[in-house]
């Protein structure tokens, strides 16, 4: 556990230089909000009392565009401004954070997993129209290479209504952080571990529709059999990976993760995706940068994922792997 009272202290100076930063973006804002107020309410009660004469209420009317231009454009600056103050924050003080919380952890705020390493996957099917990711964490935890970032990933439908008119809705596949390591086995198969959505009254079909299928493997343990279907390439090779063990630890990382948590065995490595809609390793402008809190809160979040290498026993080498 990394001391965070210690690590803020040492970051004070700078997060004092960043709380005046975020301070003077504030001003800028309220002020910029204010004047285009006072701005707007004046063209609009002379505008008012001029509706007889019409030039100069046209007149009016192009003051208003132009007062309501100058309310954009400044707001535009302040939001640049936003995004260099998260920026900065991100680059000297998560960058601090993560290498605090581990030594062999880099963090590359821009970096991220790219769309065909994600689809290659295959922990979700959909067709994937928009695609971001940020945050990327990579590094050495002990025996156990390993990297994680965040990731939303989203289709779209079109609509059209009875005049014609067409509206496209975007709906989310995935939005959380992916976690990939290195595992402490050799195989060759290919593994998915996924929720058994078909638990419950009907979960009797669902067995019966699972057992269709020529890669679907069935478990000994009961309870992870209520709570996962396993599919693989190969039969053997799979029940070596899935020991009790390992089906045990399973069970604990959909308690500590999620119920929708995936995970997967392929080339040499383990991948889990982690669904989560908040916004994690982030620096709100509302949020004061001299916040303690907040800087344990970020480092508890890297841990949060570290935590996966102990759940999952990757750093236990004494298999073939070295």
């Amino acid at each position: 556990m990394f001391d965070s009272k210690e690590l803020y202290e040492r970051l004070l100076p700078r997060l004092n230089a960043l709380e005046k930063m975020r301070q003077g973006i504030l001003v800028k804002k309220r002020n910029t909000q204010l004047v285009c107020v006072v701005m707007g309410v004046v063209v609009v009660v002379l505008g008012l009392e001029l509706m007889g004469a019409a030039g100069l209420f046209v007149g009016f009317i192009m003051l208003g565009v132009g007062v309501f231009g100058i309310y954009f454009f400044y707001q535009q600056q302040v939001g640049n401004d936003i995004r260099r103050y998260r920026g900065l924050y991100k680059n000297e003080v998560i960058t601090r954070i993560a290498s605090e919380v581990e030594p062999g952890l880099k963090y590359s705020p821009y970096g991220g997993i790219s769309k065909h390493q994600f689809k290659q996957i295959g922990h979700y099917s959909k067709r994937i129209d928009r695609y971001a990711s940020e945050d990327y964490f990579h590094g050495t935890l002990g025996a156990t290479e390993l990297y994680f970032a965040e990731i939303h990933a989203e289709y779209k439908t079109t609509n059209t209504d009875s005049d014609g008119g067409q509206s496209t809705t975007w709906h989310t596949i995935f939005e959380g952080v992916l976690f990939a390591a290195d595992f402490h086995k050799d195989f060759t198969t290919w593994v998915t571990i996924k929720p058994d959505k078909e638990s419950g009254m009907f979960g009797w079909i669902g067995t019966k529709v699972q057992k269709l299928s020529s890669s679907h493997i069935r478990m000994e343990n009961p309870e992870f059999e209520e709570h996962f279907k396993v599919n693989a390439g190969d039969d053997q090779e799979a029940r070596y990976l899935l020991t009790p063990d390992m089906q045990e630890r399973l069970l604990g990382l959909k308690k500590n993760y999620g119920k929708s948590v995936i995970i997967s065995l392929e080339g040499g490595c383990v991948y889990v995706t982690i669904p989560n809609s908040e916004d994690w390793f982030e620096s709100s402008i509302y949020e004061s940068a001299l916040s303690e809190e907040k800087v344990k809160r970020i480092g508890m979040q890297i841990v949060y994922f570290l935590q996966l290498v102990k759940d999952l026993d990757l750093n236990t080498r004494i298999w073939s792997k070295d």
